[in-house]
This record gives C-alpha cells, sequence and structure tokens, in this order.
C-alpha cells in the first residue's frame, strides 16, 4: 500500500506521462481501423494537427509500419497503466520500475525507429526537436513518478537511521547530563542534614530528567517496529522530544535552586554556631583552646574561626564554586563541631557528676535538717543552712559554688568549674556528716548516753554552737574532748535508769504537758538499753528494724566514704571506734553487713570484725567500680529500700 504524503505529486507525475501516451494510442487505434478524425466528427481537430508539419510528415512515417507503430503504442499504453497499478494499488516497487523502464524502452524504441528520417526531411528542426521532446519528457514523468514515490522500505529505512541518530543523541545528552550533575553537584550525602528539601528536590529533579531518558529510549525502541507512515509520524514527535532536552541547562537549574536552600540552611546552623549543655544553656565557644574554636579541612584555605563558619560557606556559594566542594567543606565543619561537642561532652559529665554528687547531699542535709525539732533545728537552719557560722559553709555557699561551677562550665573555663563542683561536694558532704553526727547526739542523749565519738568532719566550733541550743531542748550538755563529744547531765539526774531526766524535763519545760509522755517514754528506752547492756544475751543487742536505726547505717556508710578517700580507691577501712557510740552498737554494724553483702554488683566483700564493737568495718568493691561509687550506691539503696 502507498505511503500518502507522496502519493499526489507522484500520481500527476504519472498522468502527465500518460497524456501523450493515450493521446498516440488513440489516434494510431483510429488510423488501424481506417477512420479519420474527420470521420470521427472531429474535423477542425484533424486540420488543426496536420497543419503542424511535423505531425502530418509523422503520419506518413507511421503508414509505412501502422501494424508495428500501433503494437508499440499498444505496449507504451500497458506499460503505462501497469505502473500505475504497481505503484499506487499494490505499492510494489519492483513492478513500478520496470514498468517504467519499459514505458521508456518502447517509447525511444518506436520514435527512434519509426520516425527517425523525421530529421532528414524539409521539417522545420524546431518541431522535430519538439516532437522527440514528447518521448523523453513521458519517459521522465514516469521514472520521476517511481523515483518520487514514497516506498515503504524507504521509508523505513530512512527513519530507522533516523531513530538510530536520535537514539545516539540521547546517549550522548544523558552522558552530558551525568557529568554535569557530577561535576557542579556531585555526592549530596553531606547537605542532607544542612538542606533536606533541597537535596531531596535535586536528587528527585535528576530522577525525572534520567526517567525521560529511559521513556524516550522506550519510545524509540518501540517506535522503530512500526509501520511506514506512523513511523514518518512518531520520528518527528521523537525528535522535537529529544531536541528539548537540555541537559547542562537542568542541572544549573537543579544547581541554582539547590544553592539558595544549601545557602539559607548555612545561614540558620551556622550564622550563630552554639552547643547546648543538659542545663539549657549554650557554651562560650570563643573561650576554647584554639584546636576546637579554628576549623581546619582540606576544603579551607586556611584555619577558620567557628565564628566566621557562615560567612567563608556562604562566600563560596556565591562565587559558583562546584556544590561537591561546598559540600566538602560542609562535611569539615561538621566533623569539626562533632568533636568539639564531644569535648564539651565529656567536660560537662565529668562536672555534672560532681555535681549531681554535691545536690544530692544537699537534698540529704535539707531532708534531715527537717527531722530536727525546736531550738536545735532553728539554730541548724542558721548554720547548716544559712552558713552563718564562719567557719562551716551552709547549704546556700554550697548552691553558690555550684551555681558558680555552672557559670564557668559554660564560659568553657573548665578546670575551674569542677574545682568549684568538688569544693561544694566536700562542702555538701560534710554538712551531711554534720547533720547525721547531730542526730546521732538526739539518739544517744535519748538513750542516756554520755559520749560521742567526733568525726573528722565535724568542726568543734559547730558542737560548741549548738551547746546552748541542746541544753534548752533536750538539758544535757555537750563538751567537746579531744575526738569526742561528752554529754553530761544536771547533778542528780546522773545514775541508773535517770541519766536522761533531765534532758526529758528540759524538752517538758519547753513542750508542755505533752512532754511528760516524750520523758516516760526515753526513761523507758533507757532502762530499756541499760538492762539490754546488763544482759548480753538479749536478741535486741544484735538486731533491730532496718527503719529504726536508717540514720546509724546513713551514717556508718558516709563514714566509711570519708575513710575511702584516704585509700588508693580499691577499699574502704573504718574503725568502729571512730563512729559514735549509740552509731557504734552491734544492731547497727549486723544490719549493716547483711545489707551491704547482699549487694553483689557493686560490693565485691563487706566485713564487720568478729564482736565488734570494738574492730573494724572493711568495704572492697567490685572490679571496675569505685569505693566512693559502691557506697554511693549502698546509701541511695538503703534510703529508698527502708527511707
Amino acid at each position: 500500500m502507498a505511503t500518502g504524503r507522496g502519493t499526489e505529486p507522484t500520481l500527476v507525475a504519472w498522468g502527465l506521462a500518460g497524456i501523450p501516451i493515450l493521446a498516440t494510442l488513440v489516434q494510431t487505434t483510429l488510423a488501424m481501423l481506417e477512420t479519420t478524425l474527420g470521420m470521427a466528427g472531429l474535423q477542425a481537430v484533424q486540420s488543426a494537427i496536420r497543419s503542424v508539419a511535423v505531425f502530418d510528415e509523422a503520419a506518413v512515417l507511421m503508414w509505412q509500419s501502422p501494424a508495428l507503430v500501433f503494437g508499440l503504442f499498444v505496449l507504451i499504453a500497458g506499460a503505462w497503466v501497469a505502473q500505475g497499478v504497481a505503484q499506487f494499488g499494490r505499492s510494489n516497487r519492483d513492478v513500478t520500475f520496470a514498468a517504467a523502464g519499459l514505458v521508456s524502452v518502447l517509447f525511444f524504441a518506436l520514435y527512434l525507429g519509426v520516425y527517425a528520417p523525421l530529421f532528414g526531411s524539409d521539417v522545420p528542426t524546431i518541431q522535430v526537436v519538439a516532437f522527440f521532446a514528447v518521448p523523453v519528457l513521458a519517459s521522465g514523468a514516469a521514472i520521476g513518478a517511481a523515483l518520487g514515490h514514497d516506498w515503504e522500505e524507504t521509508v523505513v529505512e530512512a527513519k530507522s537511521a533516523e531513530l538510530a541518530e536520535l537514539a545516539s543523541e540521547l546517549d550522548r545528552k544523558r552522558e552530558t547530563f551525568e557529568e554535569a550533575y557530577r561535576r557542579r553537584i556531585g555526592d549530596l550525602g553531606a547537605l542532607e542534614e544542612l538542606a533536606p528539601n533541597g537535596v531531596e528536590q535535586a536528587r528527585r529533579r535528576r530522577r525525572e530528567f534520567l526517567d525521560e531518558c529511559e521513556d524516550l529510549a522506550a519510545d524509540l525502541d518501540a517506535t522503530d517496529r512500526n509501520a511506514a507512515d506512523q513511523l514518518r509520524a512518531e520520528a518527528a514527535s521523537l525528535r522535537s522530544r529529544v531536541e528539548e532536552l537540555d541537559p547542562e541547562g537542568e542541572v544549573e537549574r537543579i544547581d541554582d535552586e539547590l544553592r539558595e536552600r544549601v545557602a539559607s540552611g548555612v545561614r540558620t546552623t551556622y550564622g550563630t554556631v552554639q552547643s547546648w549543655s543538659r542545663y539549657d544553656r549554650s557554651y562560650e565557644l570563643v573561650n576554647l583552646p584554639a584546636r576546637f574554636r579554628e576549623v581546619e579541612g582540606e576544603a579551607f584555605d586556611s584555619p577558620v574561626h567557628v565564628d566566621r563558619v557562615s560567612d567563608v560557606l556562604l562566600d563560596r556559594i556565591e562565587r559558583g564554586e562546584d556544590l561537591e566542594t561546598v559540600a566538602s567543606a560542609v562535611e569539615d565543619v561538621e566533623d569539626h563541631l562533632s568533636k568539639l561537642n564531644e569535648h564539651v561532652a565529656e567536660r560537662e559529665a565529668s562536672f555534672a557528676e560532681t555535681a549531681q554528687a554535691a545536690e544530692s547531699d544537699v537534698e540529704t542535709v535539707r531532708a534531715k535538717v527537717d527531722r530536727f525539732e525546736g531550738r536545735v533545728a532553728a539554730r541548724l537552719e542558721e548554720l547548716v543552712v544559712e552558713g552563718r557560722h564562719g567557719g562551716t559553709p551552709g547549704l546556700r555557699d554550697v548552691e553558690d559554688r555550684l551555681d558558680a561551677g555552672r557559670d564557668a562550665l559554660h564560659d568553657c573555663r573548665f578546670d575551674e568549674a569542677e574545682r568549684e563542683a568538688e569544693a561544694a561536694a566536700d562542702d555538701a558532704g560534710d554538712l551531711v556528716v554534720v547533720v547525721e553526727f547531730l542526730w546521732s547526739v538526739v539518739g544517744t542523749v535519748d538513750h542516756g548516753g554520755d559520749r560521742v565519738s567526733l568525726p573528722a568532719g565535724v568542726e568543734p566550733a559547730v558542737v560548741e554552737e549548738l551547746r546552748a541550743a541542746f541544753e534548752d531542748e533536750y538539758g544535757a550538755t555537750l563538751r567537746v574532748e579531744g575526738d569526742a563529744v561528752r554529754i553530761e547531765y544536771p547533778a542528780g539526774d546522773a545514775g541508773s535508769g535517770g541519766v536522761g531526766a533531765a534532758a526529758d524535763a528540759g524538752r517538758e519545760a519547753n513542750a508542755g504537758p505533752s512532754a511528760g509522755v516524750a520523758r516516760d517514754a526515753g526513761q523507758a528506752a533507757r532502762g530499756a538499753t541499760a538492762d539490754d547492756r546488763a544482759d548480753g544475751s538479749d536478741d535486741r543487742a544484735t538486731s533491730a528494724r532496718p527503719e529504726e536505726i536508717i540514720d546509724s547505717v546513713l551514717f556508718v556508710l558516709r563514714e566509711l566514704k570519708n575513710a575511702g578517700r584516704a585509700t588508693d580507691d580499691d577499699r574502704a577501712e573504718l574503725q568502729t571506734a571512730d563512729l559514735p557510740e549509740s552509731v557504734a552498737t552491734p544492731a547497727v554494724l549486723a544490719q549493716f553487713e547483711r545489707f551491704g553483702q547482699r549487694q553483689t554488683d557493686v560490693v565485691e566483700s563487706l566485713d564487720v570484725q568478729d564482736d565488734a564493737p570494738p574492730g573494724f568495718v572493711e568495704l572492697v568493691p567490685k572490679d571496675g567500680t569505685s569505693v566512693e561509687r559502691a557506697i554511693d550506691a549502698l546509701h541511695e539503696r538503703y534510703q529508698e529500700q527502708y527511707g
């Protein structure tokens, strides 16, 4: 089947070739039938033809061989008709060219064989030339119609070559895009956190371009198998699509959009470089050593201060440096900030561990101060909380030190911060020792005791400051004698069962009629204690409810911790003689030993010398655990379990 595009011109050419062929065939046929145009009613036409000398002479020559001339004209007409059928009906290229060739050969054979004598006749030369131009024009039109026709094989071959060319062009543009993208944008991993939306958009645009290339390649492959007329139409559309691809322009658009996003991310992220602590405060990074406050890397020509990172990166972006180089610089910055934050976090953790210990002791002191009553409680508030005793810092002093330590920490004066935290922790620990010691004094008075060992962390002046309060509240006089505190009661109140009577009387006078109940209970307790000491077989001497002796056990832990600080941190040992008598009791030491030996995750061994007191207490922590941490764990667990 013929294609549609070249049908009309070639049909006209074929028709023009047929005009002389059909005209001469008709005339020859009429002549063979011995019929003239005049007899057919066309006298005027015949006269006009015979008036032309060349036509008149040609008629004479034709009659010399009428059968030959007629036969040749029939063959020429037949060949012409066959060409038309083959070309426009069957689209048979070979038959068409054969028929067109036959038309030409027969036409020239006829004219050269029959009408050649015209060249030697009296006919004007111009007419002879015009007469012989008829076969030339007819043959040319027939052959031209065949040559100019759009044969399917030719179209398919030509368009297939065109599609192959388009495929090569498509591959070239795809490679150009990939190369330009790699050169100008490259790997965006380092920019993902800085400009996540921009990176995602760039990657999406890249995928879209490559997907368009893949779709075009698939369409080119599918079109190559279509028919000629469809192939021609689709080839034009595909060429237009391929030509519209602008790889370098697309990369430039992606690059421009991504640069804007990256620049915005740089301003947001590095405009003010900050590192935040667990206290919700930022560090003064300008005070860090040069190795932390200046960024170095292959992407930077020279060290860049952390406060100028944003300016340097923005300058590179605006100067048009490829984004892969910018990403490398960002990666250097991130690596540096990671090291900076790691360093700051390490120093912060060291400070926080010490500060938390101090804060825990502060809470312990406040809780224990709240357990005292009367004038002793008021005086302790002044001494321990407010710190009105010149030689002993109070809780407010500890909290001020912690605040100063936090200020130094955030100014990046880490050594100073740790010194403040350590000093606060030491002061808070001493205050815990003070309140626990004083509570043991209260217990000793309640039990009628007359002596309490003075811990190393308690200044004798503190006892002197509390002397009047104890006399008013408990009726007992405290006097420091060397490393102990002597408790004296008013004359006449000493002796069996009456050692604490004056103290009871004092509290009764201050507290009113209800104090008699406390006094009676105290006397009963003191009597029981005296009986217990007289009868060693009483189980109460070596056992007690854990919650009843919680303060004494915690006091032992505190003293053991203080003793451990003087060792090489592999064990802690404490002489029971250094403990107040009201604390160093068999019941307290037995409960302390039982509880400690159960904490096998932090304690390797805990021994209390047989028949102590007197004797010693030794604690060995688990491998990888310091003495201080082991004792802190025991302190916290005992308080949570029994407090």
